[in-house]
C-alpha cells in the first residue's frame, strides 16, 4: 500500500475465493471439458487468490502502471488484464491475471472508490443472481439493466482509454 498514487488495498477479506464457489468453478470446468480431471479444473481457476487495489480517478491510470511495475521488478508477470471500462457497460474495474516468479497465481482488480464500492455493494448481489440456473429471463434482463444504470453512472478515471488490454500466449 506504500506507493506515490494513494493506491490502497480493499476487500482483503475477500482475497481468498470461498471454498463453495472453488468447488463450482470446478465441477462447471469438468462438466465443459470432456476428459478433464479435478486437478486440470483446479489448474484453470485464476482467482482463488485476489486482490484489489484502489485508485482515485485522478491517479488510477498512474496507480496502475506503477503497480505492474512494482510487481514485475520481483518477477512476477501479467499473463492477463481486462479494461472493463471501455467495453462492459455492466461492469467497472480492470482486472489481471498474474503469476509470481514461483509459478503461483493470483488476480489483480483495479478499482476507484467508487467502483469498488458499486461492485462490492450493489452489483453483486445481481451478478450472483444472473449465476444461478433458475433467474428466469425477465429478471436476468431486469439484473442487466440495473447493472448497466449502476455502472454507467461511475465517473471514469483520467485518460483510462491509455490502459490497453492484455493476453499473454501460453508457451
Amino acid at each position: 500500500q506504500d506507493n506515490p498514487y494513494g493506491g490502497y488495498l480493499v476487500g482483503l477479506d475477500h482475497r481468498l475465493k470461498g471454498t463453495d464457489r472453488l468447488k463450482e468453478k470446478i465441477v462447471e470446468h469438468l462438466e465443459s471439458e470432456v476428459g478433464s480431471t479435478a486437478t486440470d479444473a483446479a489448474s484453470e481457476i485464476n482467482d482463488a487468490v485476489r486482490y484489489t487495489s484502489c485508485f482515485g480517478p485522478g491517479e488510477y491510470v498512474d496507480g496502475h502502471g506503477y503497480m505492474r511495475q512494482e510487481l514485475e521488478s520481483t518477477g512476477c508477470q501479467m499473463m492477463y488484464s481486462k479494461n472493463h471500462w471501455i467495453d462492459n457497460p455492466e461492469y467497472r474495474g480492470i482486472n489481471s491475471r498474474w503469476t509470481t516468479a514461483e509459478g503461483d497465481r493470483f488476480e489483480l482488480q483495479f478499482h476507484t472508490p467508487e467502483s469498488f464500492f458499486a461492485k462490492d455493494h450493489l452489483t453483486h448481489p445481481s451478478y450472483q443472481r444472473l449465476r444461478t440456473p433458475d433467474t428466469g429471463r425477465a429478471e436476468q434482463r431486469a439484473l442487466h439493466d440495473y447493472q448497466r444504470e449502476v455502472s454507467m453512472a461511475l465517473p471514469e478515471p483520467d485518460r483510462i482509454i491509455e490502459i490497453a488490454d492484455m493476453r499473454k500466449e501460453a508457451a
